[in-house]
């Protein structure tokens, strides 16, 4: 049963037109959301939507005696693990990206058209929408590494707890999350530079046809 008025289902219509417009020229990507907890007994749950292939690398990781998650019994790590899957993730993203603006520079050197000006603009949108998605996991991961022995007092004084010396992040962990966090950095940078990269090619384009 369809509860729109009938101005959401133009909006919707028109919505779903320009989907399909835009569909050719996109990179797909599948967006789906995860869950971490970690608690102070040292338990990690993790929910996410999908299948089971998104923790492979940790599953093999795991299943080997000689690996730093085997190694070492600190749950933190195991924690830094699943957001490195998914900051690797982000990195694939955009090199995805950056092909699809690869093709489209040569296609305005070899033969300039408005088809490439329209593609370019979609990828535009795209990357955008990509940079706002990655901000708040950089965010995330700062403040897991900067703030996560002060949130952890907090929430033990609120509780009438005493608060721990140290929070849930062990000092191995801070030292891994900096790097996710200079990878996370990369992708930004990179996304902005392909930014770039599309204006120069819609300003050649345009002043070429």
């Amino acid at each position: 049963m369809n509860l729109l008025s009938p101005e959401g289902r133009k909006r919707q219509a028109r919505i779903a037109k320009l989907e399909a417009l835009k569909k050719r020229d996109r990179v797909r990507v599948l967006v789906s959301n995860a869950f971490f907890f970690l608690f102070r007994d040292g338990t990690v749950i993790s929910i996410h939507q999908g299948d089971r292939s998104f923790g492979n690398p940790i599953y093999t990781r795991l299943r080997h005696a000689d690996t730093v998650l085997r190694r070492d019994p600190d749950a933190s790590l195991l924690l830094q693990s699943m957001l490195d899957l998914i900051v690797d993730q982000t990195l694939q993203v955009i090199e995805k990206y950056g092909d699809k603006i690869n093709e489209s520079e040569t296609k305005v050197l070899l033969k300039p058209n408005m088809e490439v000006v329209r593609s370019l603009h979609i990828l535009s949108a795209d990357l955008t929408l990509r940079k706002r998605t990655m901000q708040p996991l950089k965010s995330l991961i700062y403040g897991l590494r900067r703030f996560d022995t002060e949130r952890t007092i907090a929430a033990c004084t609120v509780a009438g707890q005493p608060a721990p010396a140290q929070g849930y992040m062990s000092p191995k962990t801070k030292v891994y999350l900096v790097s996710l966090q200079c990878a996370l950095s990369l992708s930004l940078s990179c996304s902005r530079s392909l930014a770039e990269g599309r204006g120069r090619l819609c300003r050649r384009t345009l002043g070429t046809i």
